[in-house]
């Protein structure tokens, strides 16, 4: 703010003119906008990290301090029980430099920790305190899960095997538009449990912070899906891991949807494969990607990612990428089953409800 007295004016302007994806994107801000006050020594936005990879026997704890003479400050850090506010762990430590900022980490052993499953979502809060002046703090949402992608048999949550079954959510819903409320998101994810779901895609891109809190404390999975695709939206990625990351629900990281991971150069992959796992090196990455006519996916067959989805494709899709060098890759039907007709004999027979579940429940 500048000046003593004077007026200050913030204006922002969105241009939504450029058009729209292959579907409903909406325009405008249509979610909050927040101008934050900081002191001049303070903790970067969405730099406290606590990964929920790991049993919560031990962990580590880091924050991101920016701001001149924030070498050698030093941040508590104290675990809660999100029900009750018992402590469960805590630390200090001072800083060290990390690029253009300094980080802050110290190790953690947590007593009596229940992991976080679909069945009981158990969540802790992790508070991070600076001691320069002006004594910024943050309190974010954590908790302990363990997760495994297995190529012949699938994904373990807490060492339980289980199937996932949920949607390709899209940023819409009906009467309303892209300017969804928490309670209509509430809605949705308590629609997605009500139907036997468990897992949300977020279709095709980063949410509202308020939905991922609903999926944490609702026991809803979550692939996390990067909008755009290409050599100037490396960046994008990389945000969107680091505001995410503390979150449990989410399970695998998404480069790209469809036609957008095959509009890229070949450096691309590399690029944004860096940039998430500079955030977060726990979780796997995917793509929700098609074969090509030499049967190798878009992205896959570029860079490694370690989990393929793929999108309205039949049995014989999966078979075919597993029959070759990605047999040991664990593959999702991450878009699929628009099954529109009960009636074969009508219009786009091959999405009537019998074939079409028959042929795309892999």
């Amino acid at each position: 703010i500048w000046g003593n007295h004077a007026r200050n004016v913030l204006a922002v302007r969105v241009d939504a003119s450029f058009g729209s994806g292959h579907w409903y994107e909406g325009g405008g801000i249509y979610r909050s906008v927040w101008l934050q006050r900081r002191p001049p020594i303070h903790l970067a936005q969405h730099g406290v990290f606590l990964s929920p990879e790991g049993t919560g026997k031990a962990a580590t704890v880091a924050a991101e301090v920016v701001g001149d003479g924030a070498k050698g400050t030093n941040v508590s850090f104290t675990l809660v029980d999100d029900a009750d506010g018992r402590e469960v762990a805590s630390c200090s430590a001072g800083t060290v430099s990390h690029g253009e900022s300094f980080l802050s980490s110290c190790s953690i052993t947590p007593h009596n920790i229940s992991l976080w499953s679909i069945q009981s979502p158990k969540l802790y809060r992790l508070q991070a305190q600076l001691s320069a002046p002006g004594s910024d703090s943050a309190n974010v949402t954590v908790a302990f899960r363990t997760t495994k992608w297995d190529g012949q048999t699938g994904f373990y949550l807490n060492g339980k095997q289980m199937k996932l079954r949920g949607f390709s959510h899209h940023n819409s819903f009906a009467g309303i538009g892209v300017a969804i409320p928490a309670r209509i998101n509430l809605f949705k994810v308590q629609t997605t449990r009500a139907l036997g779901g468990n897992v949300w895609r977020t279709s095709h891109n980063p949410y509202v912070s308020h939905l991922y809190e609903l999926t944490d404390r609702t026991g809803v999975l979550v692939w996390d899906e990067n909008r755009d695709y290409g050599p100037k939206y490396v960046q994008e990625m990389g945000d969107m891991v680091k505001q995410h990351r503390n979150h449990p629900s989410i399970i695998v990281w998404s480069l790209c949807n469809e036609y957008e991971c095959e509009q890229s150069q070949d450096e691309t992959g590399f690029q944004f494969r860096a940039a998430a796992l500079a955030q977060d090196p726990t979780r796997p990455l995917t793509a929700n990607g098609n074969l090509d006519k030499s049967g190798t996916p878009s992205v896959n067959g570029k860079i490694k990612i370690e989990v393929q989805g793929f999108s309205h494709s039949n049995n014989g899709t999966f078979e075919k990428f597993h029959s070759g060098q990605f047999s040991n890759v664990p593959t999702v039907l991450s878009e699929c089953c628009s099954c529109t007709a009960s009636n074969q004999r009508l219009p786009f027979a091959s999405r009537g409800v019998p074939e079409c579940l028959r042929n795309q429940n892999s």
